[in-house]
């Protein structure tokens, strides 16, 4: 991970005990909402979606900078409570919506990287951590192209298709965010996972947009989003992982930071935890 910009945070939460919002209860929608000034999570009720806790956090950028060894040491991880069943499930991407400025090819297959940033034997700057137990290998396979929507997103109804799209988030329960994952579980099993980027970043007011490049940064008036940083963040979320709200040098800290898209020590240790 290369170094990252400091971030001075303040958390709200309201939520069930344990970190986060680990252990969900029952069956439901958990909904993690990322974007460049806050990082949202909600628990959502299945069958009506209504709202049933939620974990916000707000963070000040302070200029400061976090050395790149401290993702090696961090150990922090924070798994919500259900996991992927041993079948492999699979997930499109629908690369025509993809947005002007950026190459559909090239946005497809960073896409695909970032996925694969968390099968095992992961792709970091670390030493790999051998696991306690023999690792269950958990390797969703990428089914090829769609020309579905995350129906998650834009309805929190279920298709049976995992979907990665750009899609407008305004009016949906993802409004507001940069991107935003929504996971349907129902007790310890995941079901159906929906990844959506919003397309038009400049309609929050300031002057992001995405890129192809792998460098992410940003200051007062815009920046530049690269998907690869956004993306493995947001598989993270995908595979089983909450954020972990102290660690500013970990992939699942959550402000997406240049760096993202190689994983440190705990994001490692989280998947070992759950897989």
């Amino acid at each position: 991970m290369r170094p990252l910009t400091a971030l001075a945070v303040a958390v709200a939460a309201f939520a069930w005990s344990g970190s986060a919002l680990a252990g969900p209860p029952g069956s439901g929608f958990l909904v993690f909402k990322d974007s460049r000034v806050g990082a949202v999570t909600e628990l959502r009720a299945d069958g009506t979606g209504r709202l049933l806790a939620r974990e916000a956090v707000h963070a000040k950028a302070t200029g400061g900078k976090k050395h790149q060894a401290e993702d090696c040491r961090d150990a922090s991880n924070a798994p919500f409570g259900a996991t992927w069943p041993a079948m492999r499930p699979r997930y499109l991407v629908n690369s025509a919506s993809t947005p002007a400025g950026l190459d559909r090819q090239m946005t497809l297959e960073q896409i695909r990287r970032s996925h694969d940033a968390w099968r095992f034997p992961f792709v970091t700057d670390c030493k790999r951590p051998k696991p306690s137990t023999p690792q269950k290998s958990y390797r969703p396979i990428y089914g090829g192209e769609t020309t579905r929507l995350a129906s998650l997103v834009g309805w929190l109804e279920t298709d049976g298709v995992n979907t990665v799209a750009f899609q407008s988030l305004e009016g949906t329960v993802c409004d507001g965010a940069s991107a935003c994952v929504i996971v349907w579980f129902d007790g310890g099993d995941i079901l159906e996972a929906d990844l959506a980027f919003e397309p038009d970043l400049t309609r929050y007011g300031l002057a992001d947009f995405w890129t192809n490049d792998e460098r992410t940064w940003w200051d007062d008036l815009g920046g530049e989003w690269a998907i690869m940083d956004v993306a493995t963040h947001e598989f993270g979320h995908f595979a089983g992982l909450d954020h972990v709200w102290e660690s500013p040098a970990l992939t699942m800290f959550p402000f997406v930071h240049d760096g993202a898209q190689t994983l440190g020590l705990g994001d490692m240790l989280g998947m070992h935890a759950m897989y």
